[in-house]
């Protein structure tokens, strides 16, 4: 079977609900206050999914999909016990970048929008890419933990 992203077509669109469980609020995810709401990174990871869910169809197993940008408002809260619901269009395409409009509700609102931009990369190269941290001396040898400078 062929895959090429040249036969995913404009404005599809993916979607998924989640039940919001304890451990996708806020609280249990870092926030230091105890807010039992859905959390802002898990609407992100949720997006992330859905976006993924468009291209998946179209790619072969030698290629990733990977976020490089978001943009997201998280603007009212979800409880636990209530079903997020997610949806991710492709709105655009430039050459291996997509770009997706993404919309969250659960059952009395939206509660957060925004849009994600995502990479197609072939698997290979990009496995090799990090591999290279791994063998590559640091650019920073201080030995206080600073992170190195570029610039």
């Amino acid at each position: 079977m062929k895959f090429s992203l040249d036969d995913l077509p404009n404005h599809t669109v993916s979607r998924l609900s989640r039940l919001v469980s304890a451990d996708m609020t806020a609280a249990n995810r870092g926030n230091p206050t105890p807010a039992f709401v859905l959390a802002t990174p898990v609407v992100l990871q949720l997006f992330e999914e859905c976006a993924a869910r468009v291209v998946l169809p179209y790619l072969g197993p030698e290629f990733l999909i990977l976020g490089v940008e978001a943009t997201i408002s998280h603007s009212r809260p979800t409880p636990t016990g209530l079903t997020i619901e997610v949806e991710a269009e492709l709105v655009e395409r430039q050459g291996n970048k997509l770009k997706f409009a993404l919309k969250a509700w659960d059952a009395f609102e939206v509660v957060a929008y925004g849009s994600l931009t995502s990479a197609v990369v072939s698997r290979d190269d990009f496995e090799s890419r990090f591999r290279e941290k791994f063998n590559y001396p640091p650019a920073n040898s201080a030995t206080d933990g600073s992170a190195p400078h570029n610039g």
